[in-house]
């Protein structure tokens, strides 16, 4: 089936070129007949795979790498001329009169082999193919084939149904997004358009579910499409490239839901700009090159309307309009109308258009689940979940089975075929790195990890090992792209099915950012067991918790091995020279790491002119040589692999070569086919329908780099020539293409020029910009913004830029207000801003730091720096903090510390005063500066202990040289005290004694001294009853009192209440409630109940790690930080309660006597079901999101 519909395509095409001819029209005859050639080239090259393979797999297996002429004499004619050995199988077994000759020696003549040199296709070896294919394929495939002829496709009543079919470009999918609009009344024959792979379909009948196209389509089960009202609010993550079946638009109305409109003067007053609007947000991530809508609306005032409303949300739009009588309205060029009706265009796409071999479609789908009754998914939520996730349900590797030696190649991504079958080879201790520590952190429920490998190392494949690894024990995902609205969603309905912990991988940063990984990792449910593992870019770290992918070292053997075998077929001195190189990658003791890898073992057996990476790539260099359109795409591409790991969409590339709009633009046609740069450098991929192109291997990038750019050494850096112009060029064309949406142009510049959130925060600059000549770096901001004038992180950057390097102060506060203006409320431009002021100070600390004396300048500089410019930074650090709200943001915080320890040291020396002074003494502003550095990483401690994150190296800095102030503590405590009763500012100096106290760090065990720092906060607390840092210090200390009574932790933490919404206010408020409560308070118990909800509300369910334990402490409180139950279990009480309720093996409660409900993991604790009402014993640990339970044992009765 799928051979006859790619033949009988090839003949439409030579019919389009003689009809093309017989209207004078050159070009499109040129056109139609070379695209006919290339598809009967296709046809023939896969005939004769399939009749090879159905008698011989092996002998297919050894001649798909050979040249087709090759294996038709090797085959179909024997040495003499005479018939060769599969000549006779035909079906009929009787002799066939196919040419296999003419088949063999002219198929170089049947397609375009080298458009740039000028060479036509030979009409009359096209029509000659034509007929020997026949022959072929109704001899040796399937006799009873409906093959067509010419004259099939030129009778007079076929042109209207051959132009509508010519107009949507043949349905060719690629790197176009299809979009239907159905007219206001019901039609029969909408049940053939499903054929056609819609990727939008706007649906004017409001009942189209009953009788209209939805229900000729999908019948009664709707629920595998996605339906929107005009009214519904959309995001561009419900547009998806890799969904199966189309999203609808209700235009007009929607059952009873909404309104539906008769005539277009009251649609276009009330919902013309809401489906406008709408198809903006939905396309806004879509690179197709071209957008081909096809209505079929009767009603010509709808018509009009809907031209120009299309025209403005969609790319490169031509619109087919149908099912209208001829007329004579003057459309815009960019339309097509055809007088055809519903009954033919239902005849053309049930003709030409080819839906693919008739698949079982499963109704429903398996996950690993606790139960037998778990686990099954339906075809509308698979469909839901695979727009997101490559799914690993049951039977996945039979939707694709692919050639192993394309996968060793590097053609393609291990496949789940490839995985099950051992396409690659594995390393000896697989279990042992990668299994193992990776079952460690799935024991722990709910954890992030790193699979870190150098470019070309084979991290992805062994990502993708150990996702096939685990697949039949856990639900186990692999994110295809970023779709932040819906990830954590999806994620939950796969644990609720399955009550099994869920993996997913996540390839950073193609898939999406380490920043965005991590942000949606948080947003999840800590008591949902799932794993998120990240495979990135990285080099060895001994203390990291990554797991590391290097080079095959010993484990090499094994790879050698497995590809050994494919250098038989050389002639022997290819072999031998192959050999050679070889065993000295097996056995020499100085060899390469990248030489030790599976890409680079597959390239020297599989490429018979491989011998090594620079002389490989020599060839290709040296044959695009004069051509700068193909240099500059692939210099595109590299730079975009070796920075960002990117690839980049054709819809963009086309732009470097000047394609017309109307032309859908293919890489492939632009570079020679008997070069072979695109067969051996890049790879193509498709996104959805999409294509994006990239250089096939990291090995490739830098090599490429270095010959086509060249390197140039300045200092101890190695700078590569031109880098700077060919960017500068790059986001000329970017600016200049107008097919990709401004999303997705800026979205690749960002990335590429600005960075990731620790780029694009601090004073240093990404390594793309580190690597261009200082003399280009400015001209690529200016570009930028200049290019980009709304974009308000172009302009932002351009102000950290000369703020930072070019030392211009106006013109950094000039572009820094302006990005504000243009997005006030992005807490990034603030502390951008923030971070050009603080830059601009440090330079003028410079300048008063010189050596010389004090001079009137230098103290008109001094005030300047203290009193305008430390103010305005550390505003624009407030602003950025304040308009963060949904996490803290740790660069908001340190940025500000940095500043104010820097301006401290600046200041202590402009005065000549040394630092103890300073803090004995209590001078003005530096203690002001000193309890705001401590107020700001106060709140990041608490952060970093509530998120389990590693503590940052900024942050460990700050705290350290705060520290230093303090070193002589008991000097410092005593002068400190002298000072209380003096000062205006005593509530500044109790805080710093406290501080001091703290810094000491032997406070906890000494009651005298805890004695004292919560005499002196309360006593700030009468000063000062408003400020929140006196209560945090308070209870810093008074939580290892010996003497402190309860119910004064309470009131005090009552009173903190009061004054702050704290998360951690709260969860402290309700512990010590709880643990009044275990002493038999029946209120504490209710007041108990009502905080732990309010604590579950304001941390969203999500935190469930215990930070605080009910433990043998002065408070009966004990940190997390400090003991575990597996560490210690000697340091905590057992509480008693009883086993209340049982939802499945990783959800159940216990209740204490007065009624306070624990949660605890029963699956974890070796208890089951038929312990429900059981009396247990347990370790009670105190969360965000409540009570729980650790080591729960069944009281022996």
């Amino acid at each position: 089936m799928e051979l006859e519909n790619k033949y009988n395509h090839a003949v439409k095409l030579l019919a389009d070129a003689y009809r093309y001819r017989l209207n004078g029209e050159n070009f499109e005859f040129k056109s139609s007949l070379n695209d006919a050639g290339e598809n009967f080239s296709q046809v023939i090259e896969l005939a004769v795979k399939q009749h090879l393979a159905s008698k011989d797999n092996k002998i297919w297996e050894y001649y798909k790498r050979t040249p087709f002429p090759k294996t038709i004499f090797d085959n179909y004619v024997s040495e003499d001329g005479d018939k060769g050995d599969f000549y006779y199988d035909t079906i009929a077994e009787v002799d066939s009169d196919v040419d296999f000759e003419f088949l063999a020696s002219n198929k170089n003549k049947l397609t375009n082999r080298s458009k740039h040199g000028g060479i036509d296709v030979d009409e009359s070896v096209v029509e000659r193919y034509r007929l020997e294919i026949k022959k072929f394929l109704h001899d040796y495939i399937d006799e009873n084939a409906c093959l067509k002829n010419i004259d099939d496709f030129l009778k007079p009543e076929n042109d209207d149904i051959s132009n509508f079919y010519n107009a949507c470009d043949m349905f060719h999918y690629e790197d176009r997004t299809f979009v239907l609009i159905t007219d206001e009344k019901k039609c029969p024959y909408y049940s053939n358009f499903g054929k056609i792979k819609w990727d939008l379909i706007i649906d004017f009948y409001n009942e189209s579910e009953k009788d209209g196209y939805c229900f000729c389509n999908y019948g009664l089960d709707t629920s595998v499409i996605k339906k929107f009202k005009v009214d519904d609010i959309v995001s561009g993550d419900d547009y998806s490239p890799y969904s199966d079946y189309p999203i609808v638009v209700f235009a007009n109305g929607f059952r009873n839901l909404s309104k539906r409109f008769t005539n277009s003067r009251e649609w276009n007053r009330n919902n013309s700009s809401k489906l406008e609007n709408m198809l903006r947000i939905l396309m806004e991530r879509n690179h197709s090159q071209k957008t081909i809508v096809v209505s079929t609306i009767r009603n010509e005032e709808f018509t009009a309307k809907l031209i120009d409303l299309c025209d403005r949300c969609f790319v490169n739009m031509q619109m087919v309009i149908v099912n209208q009588d001829d007329n004579e309205t003057q459309y815009p060029d960019y339309v097509v109308q055809i007088p055809i009706s519903m009954s033919d265009v239902s005849q053309c796409i049930d003709s030409y258009v080819y839906s693919g071999e008739a698949q079982t479609v499963e109704n429903s789908f398996r996950l690993p689940a606790l139960g037998s009754e778990l686990g099954v998914f339906s075809k509308a939520e698979m469909s839901n979940l695979e727009e997101t996730f490559e799914v690993l349900y049951a039977g996945i590797e039979k939707t694709l089975v692919d050639d192993v030696e394309d996968f060793l190649m590097g053609k393609h991504s291990l496949s789940w075929y490839g995985a099950k079958n051992e396409f690659p080879a594995y390393r000896d201790k697989f279990t042992k790195m990668y299994v193992k520590p990776l079952e460690s952190v799935i024991k722990n429920g709910h954890a992030i990890i790193y699979i870190e490998h150098q470019p070309g190392f084979g991290g992805s494949t062994l990502a993708r090992q150990l996702a096939w690894y685990f697949h039949g024990d856990y639900p186990v995902l692999f994110l295809k792209k970023n779709r932040e609205n819906h990830i954590v969603e999806q994620l939950e309905l796969i644990h609720n099915k399955t009550k099994k912990t869920v993996i997913l991988f996540a390839e950073i940063p193609q898939a999406i950012d380490k920043e965005a990984f991590e942000s949606i990792f948080r947003q999840t449910n800590e008591s949902r067991p799932f794993i998120f593992v990240g495979v990135r870019r990285g080099n060895f770290n001994r203390n990291s918790n990554s797991l590391f992918v290097s080079d095959w070292g010993d484990d090499v053997s094994r790879l050698v091995n497995r590809y050994r075998k494919y250098i038989e077929s050389y002639p022997e001195i290819t072999k031998t020279r192959k050999e050679n190189e070889l065993n000295d990658i097996q056995f020499g003791t100085h060899v390469d790491p990248y030489k030790r890898t599976p890409f680079y073992i597959g390239l020297l057996t599989l490429e018979e002119k491989f011998d090594a990476v620079h002389s490989y790539i020599s060839n290709f260099v040296q044959q695009i040589q004069g051509k700068e359109q193909q240099r500059k795409t692939i210099i595109y591409l590299a730079i975009c692999d070796y920075y960002i790991a990117q690839k980049l969409p054709a819809s963009f590339l086309r732009t470097i070569f000047n394609v017309s709009s109307e032309r859908v633009f293919k890489l492939e046609d632009y570079f020679s086919a008997d070069v072979g740069v695109v067969n051996s450098l890049l790879c193509k991929v498709f996104d959805g329908n999409n294509v994006i192109w990239g250089i096939r291997h990291p090995f490739f990038t830098k090599e490429l780099l270095e010959q086509l750019l060249g390197i140039a050494t300045t200092g101890c850096k190695r700078l590569y020539h031109n880098l700077g112009n060919y960017c500068l060029e790059l986001i000329q064309d970017m600016s200049d293409n107008d097919i990709c949406s401004i999303e997705v142009k800026t979205s690749i510049l960002k990335d590429l020029f600005i960075g990731n959130t620790a780029e694009r925060s601090g004073e240093k600059f990404n390594q793309l910009i580190s690597d261009i000549n200082k003399e280009e770096q400015l001209p690529i901001f200016l570009k930028l913004h200049n290019l980009f004038p709304t974009n308000a992180h172009f302009c932002s950057h351009l102000a950290r830029y000369y703020a930072i390097e070019e030392k211009n102060a106006e013109e950094a506060l000039i572009y820094a207000d302006k990005a504000i203006n243009i997005s006030p409320d992005d807490p990034l431009l603030h502390h951008i801003k923030g971070i050009c002021l603080r830059s601009i100070m440090y330079q003028k600390m410079q300048i008063c730091l010189m050596e010389g004396q004090k001079t009137e300048i230098k103290n008109t500089l001094y005030d300047e720096i203290i009193n305008e410019l430390l103010p305005k930074a550390a505003h624009e650090f407030e602003a950025s903090r304040k308009l963060n709200k949904s996490s803290i943001d740790e660069f908001g915080y340190i940025s500000h510390v940095e500043m104010l320890l820097r301006v401290f040291d600046f200041s202590q020396k402009y005065e000549g005063l040394t630092k103890t002074e300073i803090v004995t003494n209590s001078y003005q502003p530096y203690t002001d500066w000193i309890d705001d550095c401590h107020n700001l990483l106060e709140v990041l401690e608490n952060y970093y202990n509530n998120s389990r994150g590693d503590v940052s190296d900024r942050y460990n800095s700050c705290e350290h040289n705060l520290r230093l102030l303090y070193e002589d503590y008991g000097s410092i405590i005593q002068k400190l005290n002298n000072q209380l009763s003096d000062s205006k500012h005593p509530q500044m100096i109790r805080r710093n004694i406290v501080r001091t106290y703290f810094y000491r760090g032997d406070y906890a065990d000494k009651e005298k001294t805890i004695g004292q720092i919560t005499n002196l906060m309360e006593q700030n607390i009468l000063d000062e009853p408003n400020n929140e840092r006196n209560f945090f210090l308070w209870f810093k200390a008074a939580r290892y009192s010996k003497f402190l009574k309860i119910d004064d932790i309470l009131a005090k933490l009552a009173q903190w209440s009061s004054l702050s919404s704290s998360i951690d206010v709260i969860f402290y408020h309700y512990a010590f409630c709880a643990i009044k409560a275990l002493e038999g308070s029946n209120i504490a118990a209710q007041t108990c109940r009502r905080l732990i909800d309010e604590c579950k509300n304001k941390g969203g369910n999500k935190k469930i790690s215990i930070r605080e334990w009910y433990g043998k402490a002065p408070q009966k409180l004990l940190s997390n930080l400090t003991a575990t139950p597996s560490d210690n279990p000697n340091a905590f009480y057992r509480v008693e309660g009883v086993v209340s309720a049982y939802e499945h093996a990783g959800s159940a409660s216990i209740t204490t006597d007065l009624g306070l409900e624990v949660f605890f993991n029963p699956g974890k604790n070796n208890i089951t079901r038929d312990n429900l009402n059981s009396s247990v014993t347990f370790f009670l640990g105190f969360s965000y999101d409540g009570l729980r339970a650790e080591c729960v044992e069944l009281v022996k009765e």
